[in-house]
């Protein structure tokens, strides 16, 4: 099983309801989708930032996002 967490609670309603989804972000919607179809389980969750301590630390640190962006 895959969980995939985000502070965002529009961020996880976008996921889970494709009808709802802004066009501007087609695109990463659409990486998103195909990973899913890829693994057999995948569980999104909105969850506090405050609740996730690593998470937290790692979103108020100083770490280069365009980094992460290149794993996508």
């Amino acid at each position: 099983m895959v969980v995939v967490e985000s502070d965002s609670p529009v961020a996880v309603f976008w996921v889970l309801k494709r009808e709802n989804r802004p066009w501007r972000f087609w695109r990463w919607f659409r990486l998103i989708d195909e990973a899913c179809l890829s693994s057999s389980n995948v569980c999104f969750l909105n969850v506090f930032r405050e609740a996730n301590g690593m998470v937290d630390v790692l979103a108020k640190s100083d770490v280069d996002h365009r980094s992460w962006l290149q794993v996508v």
